[in-house]
């Protein structure tokens, strides 16, 4: 039997929940609130927040309809290589928030990545996430 563990970003809850279980997915509305909170904090302007905010809503967003697609055909195979996708284009986005140098925020979606896709490696097994994306 499996325990799903399933909150926002706080560290120190996170800490307690995933000593407890393997599985552990980040609240993805949380993570965009995060990242938009940490752009804000770095006193970027509104439109480039958005921007970079953007960003991560567009790439979950795809997983987000990648996983109902594949689930009802059953084309697991494209599932797994559309996570594969997402972590890689969450490190690009990492990569270009440190070049900009917004470290906080970098290191944010970096340490994050792994758990935003929970929901999409439990879909594979049959286990519906619910998954709320902010716009």
């Amino acid at each position: 039997m499996w325990v799903l563990q399933f909150s926002d970003n706080e560290l120190s809850l996170w800490n307690v929940l995933f000593e407890r279980v393997g599985n552990y997915q980040t609240c993805v509305r949380h993570c965009v609130g995060d990242v938009r909170f940490y752009l804000w904090s770095a006193g970027l302007p509104r439109e480039k927040r958005k921007e970079a905010a953007g960003k991560l809503v567009a790439v979950l967003g795809v997983l987000h309809r990648s996983v109902s697609k594949h689930v009802v055909d059953g084309d697991f195979e494209k599932l797994e290589l559309r996570i594969e996708w997402v972590l890689r284009e969450l490190e690009v986005l990492s990569e270009g928030l440190f070049l900009d140098g917004l470290d906080v925020v970098a290191r944010f979606v970096r340490n994050w990545a792994n758990y935003m896709v929970t929901f999409a490696r439990l879909a594979m097994s049959g286990v519906s996430v619910p998954c709320f994306l902010v716009e």
